[in-house]
């Protein structure tokens, strides 16, 4: 099947909402390297999302609820939920 968006487009989207969508994933988890995880996900959803946007305003709000929706998948992950806290850790260093 052949994707529906061609690599200049994704590239283009990218440039156009990358500092929003790391504003918003940066605010809800807190750190970078679980931001950037997030973030990197976000923007392989818009690769694999096979319906056209319609138009900017579309575009915008899809990449924010995704954003949003990915973060709050992160946040109740297992693992999170699991582990100790940064300051525990950081008293046994």
């Amino acid at each position: 099947m052949e994707p529906i968006r061609s690599q200049e487009e994704v590239d283009s989207l990218y440039r156009r909402h990358v500092d929003m969508v790391y504003q918003i994933c940066l605010v809800l988890m807190k750190n970078v390297p679980d931001t950037e995880d997030a973030v990197q996900t976000v923007f392989r959803k818009v690769i694999e999302y096979d319906k056209p946007f319609r138009d900017h305003e579309h575009e915008r709000a899809w990449l924010i609820v995704t954003a949003r929706n990915e973060c709050e998948n992160q946040l109740k992950h297992w693992w999170r939920t699991r582990r100790e806290s940064e300051e525990v850790l950081n008293k046994l260093t």
